[in-house]
């Protein structure tokens, strides 16, 4: 794995410089390394072709450990009374198969929650195109698909990426969060050993861990298994200034 920086803020005068570090699986290397040292897949340009990986607060299961408190397994178990059907499928095969529905479900349901969307045709297909985004969960009612999580996985772990689920469908339990307690559930039934579930900045990440035992998140240097901890910074998060977007118009890398 090989770890670079690129400058991102600075201010000199409180001798403050900030450098975000990134991360690059070497040849034939697995992705689990990057994951472990808190790294996520990085897509925010698609102008960037390498494996790049960022390091953020991300979040991780123990799946050996894991476990849902009392109102989780009750709010998981009443979406699944509603006979949802659930599976895991190879990414190439699930394309194949069903790419086109697929693609449209996907652009349809991200546009149905919010006014603008964050992923759109370009991005949802250099995202399809990683090698090791290798698996895809589909969720059905009545035949019909309700729900799908991109995932990458590897020997002994998984990565809950990215996921897509029609929000006009009334559940006692939002699809995605139920999904991505569905996921750990397969994860741990297939051995895995720790279930990585994104970034957990701000209070509307906090659902990602909400009643899951066994949770961890990255905080730059080690893996902290602190639920104080993470719930104080994910509220100190709006206490932050916003960015001024207009510095980063090339992107971390310049390109």
């Amino acid at each position: 794995m090989r770890v670079f920086r690129s400058e991102f803020l600075n201010d000199y005068t409180t001798y403050s410089f900030g450098y975000c570090e990134y991360a690059e699986p070497e040849d034939g290397e697995s992705v689990g390394p990057c994951y472990a040292e808190g790294f996520l897949p990085y897509s925010g340009d698609t102008r960037v072709k390498a494996d790049v990986f960022y390091r953020a607060r991300s979040l991780r299961v123990d799946l050996e450990r894991m476990r849902f408190d009392k109102k989780r397994r009750y709010q998981q178990r009443a979406v699944e009374k509603e006979a949802v059907e659930f599976r895991a499928e190879a990414k190439d095969v699930f394309l194949k198969r069903a790419g086109r529905r697929f693609r449209a479900d996907a652009i349809a349901w991200i546009e149905q929650r919010f006014e603008q969307a964050y992923l759109n045709d370009a991005r949802l297909e250099y995202v399809l195109g990683k090698d090791f985004l290798n698996t895809v969960l589909c969720a059905s009612l009545d035949g019909r698909p309700v729900a799908y999580a991109l995932v990458c996985r590897w020997e002994d772990g998984f990565h809950f990426w990215y996921s897509f689920y029609d929000s006009a469908r009334h559940t006692k339990l939002s699809l995605g969060k139920w999904l991505m307690g569905k996921a750990l559930e397969w994860g741990r039934e297939a051995g895995l050993r720790h279930g990585y579930l994104g970034t957990g900045y701000g209070a509307q990440s906090a659902y990602k861990t909400q009643g899951v035992e066994g949770a961890s998140f990255h905080d730059g240097n080690s893996w902290v298994n602190c639920k104080e901890r993470l719930t104080y910074l994910q509220q100190r998060d709006a206490l932050r200034p916003a960015l001024r977007t207009d510095l980063f118009k090339e992107g971390p890398f310049g390109v």
